[in-house]
């Protein structure tokens, strides 16, 4: 029986190579590993329609791919998608994500996931730093089944795909 005071090492499927990475975080306890809270909350759960939106908040939208593209800047590559709801669209950026340009089609319907702001240029609202979280071709697979192909970009690299 683990207590609170319990050196985290002895924590089924810790051991001593994870306690160590565990001590930068100042976490030796048991009673540390229960008390260490997250930076920040992210709300992906509850999705929101695109005309909902307003600039500044990170938000989850569902909707359909609408085109895609990528442009390339002096700098860097840009991979744009837009996706609509109906009558409204969102303008979606990936930076340096060249490995995008022939993950979408057209119809598809995604999840999306990231932080809203509007556009200096055309004042119309786009997503920065999103993450993918699920893809759905209406045409291949019934509507009740959404196979999830993680294009997290931004936390884990782009080759990486997340079982569900």
């Amino acid at each position: 029986m683990l207590e609170l005071t319990t050196p985290v090492q002895y924590v089924k499927g810790i051991g001593p190579k994870l306690a160590e990475i565990l001590a930068t975080k100042s976490i030796a306890t048991v009673g540390d590993l229960l008390n260490y809270l997250p930076f920040r909350y992210e709300d992906r759960l509850n999705p929101r329609g695109i005309a909902e939106l307003r600039a500044g908040e990170m938000a989850t939208v569902i909707g359909e791919v609408r085109n895609s593209g990528l442009f390339r800047t002096r700098r860097m590559p840009i991979f744009q998608l837009t996706v609509g709801q109906g009558r409204s669209r969102l303008k979606c950026l990936w930076f340096n994500a060249t490995y995008l340009q022939d993950k979408f089609k057209p119809g598809q319907l995604i999840a999306l996931y990231g932080k809203v702001e509007q556009d200096q240029r055309s004042g119309e609202l786009q997503l920065i730093r999103e993450i993918v979280a699920g893809v759905c071709s209406m045409a291949a697979r019934p509507p009740n089944r959404i196979s999830v192909m993680a294009i997290a970009s931004t936390a884990f690299g782009p080759d990486t795909t997340l079982p569900m």
